[in-house]
């Protein structure tokens, strides 16, 4: 009996012991988790707490996340975790008080460009290359006008043509569309982008003539390679600074003056060169330049069969033809005349383009070519 009243009492001791949780005191706390080092992300992200650039920089940040699937970014660190992008979203700098530069290049964005990016109108770095962007180049990319760098190649779901707008970047050095999707022509725009030291459209369906990089004088890198381009080199790239030219795989003839053709050889000489080795000849020779008291007479044999000729005129060599050059749209012929009158009393420092629009199963309609140009008039 006292041995089974000894027992009871060792009973109510233990459960004393362990308390009514059922943990013994004397047993070690459960340590508590530790602090995350990243801040948590608030509950909902308002861009009205942001101070450090304005309300339309960050919401124009904010759309460029949303559409472009930014919570399976390779790299999200800050994005919408904090007030402070300058200081904490990965790819965005700032300068005063404005987002100057956008690299997110390598980081797996998945769909399209959001066209809020104008308002980020200080950029003068957008690197979004290595994607998986879909969709249209937006034009309003030309509102940027600040950008020395734009950088979209390799996201091959970008497609449908170079946007006429982009010629607005007059401050453009670094222009990289390869890789991607797209056709059509160089856009004449291009003629605006003075500053362009590095230009890669390599890798794309782009089609037509060249003639408007011949014009950029502050050019070093010019990457054409793998497209449907045609026609001749412009002859002006020989006076540019070019350490780097490539243009292999395309349908792009090679001028066959002696001078051109050494300071290519130069350029191949030092590995920096990719041509196709094809001269343009007979194919874009101006076979005569006459002129009587009043007009000049220029006179040309094409070898490529057309569906008629456009003839230009300006001021400027090397220039980009357009509606205002042109000067008369002459029959298809294997061989071409045309004759200024009036126009050329006094001498003069007058430049010609003339073009052959030509059909082909690999080219749009009516899609033009150069293949004679500077041809000057004579005093």
């Amino acid at each position: 009996m006292k041995a089974r009243f000894f027992s009871i009492i060792m009973l109510i001791g233990a459960l004393l012991l362990t308390g009514v949780g059922g943990r013994s005191e004397a047993a070690p706390l459960r340590s508590a988790p530790l602090a995350s080092s990243a801040p948590a992300r608030p509950a909902s992200f308002d861009c009205a707490n942001v101070t450090q650039i304005p309300l339309a920089e960050c919401n124009a940040l904010v759309t460029l996340y949303s559409t472009t699937n930014g919570s399976n970014w390779s790299n999200t660190n800050g994005w919408l975790a904090t007030d402070t992008p300058c200081t904490d979203w990965h790819g965005v700098t700032c300068s005063g008080g404005h987002v100057t530069e956008l690299r997110l290049g390598g980081n797996a964005l998945v769909g399209s460009i959001p066209h809020d990016v104008h308002h980020l109108s200080n950029l003068t770095v957008l690197d979004l290359s290595f994607n998986k962007l879909t969709g249209w180049i937006p034009s309003v990319l030309g509102d940027l006008i600040s950008l020395t760098t734009l950088r979209l190649g390799y996201n091959t779901g970008l497609t449908w043509l170079i946007p006429w707008e982009l010629g607005a970047l007059t401050n453009l050095q670094e222009l990289s569309l390869t890789g991607c999707n797209l056709f059509g022509p160089l856009p004449s725009s291009f003629a605006y982008l003075t500053n362009l030291t590095s230009l890669d459209v390599s890798f794309n369906y782009l089609s037509g003539g060249v003639s408007v990089v011949g014009g950029l004088p502050a050019l070093e890198k010019l990457y054409l390679r793998n497209n449907q381009l045609r026609g001749p080199l412009p002859g002006g790239l020989k006076d540019r600074p070019i350490t780097e030219l490539f243009f292999e795989s395309t349908a792009l003839c090679e001028p066959a003056d002696a001078t051109f053709q050494t300071w290519l050889t130069g350029l191949e000489a030092g590995g920096n060169l990719g041509r196709t080795n094809v001269a343009c000849g007979a194919t874009a020779a101006a076979v005569s330049v006459t002129r009587n008291a009043n007009d000049l007479v220029s006179s040309w044999a094409h070898e490529v069969p057309n569906t008629a000729y456009n003839v230009h005129r300006d001021l400027a060599p090397y220039f980009t033809p357009s509606a205002v050059t042109k000067q008369t749209t002459l029959p298809p012929a294997p061989t071409g005349v045309y004759t200024d009158t009036g126009a050329l009393a006094a001498p003069g420092n007058y430049f010609y383009i003339v073009q052959s629009q030509y059909n082909d199963l690999s080219a749009d309609s009516n899609e033009t070519a150069q293949f004679t140009y500077e041809l000057k008039r004579g005093n």
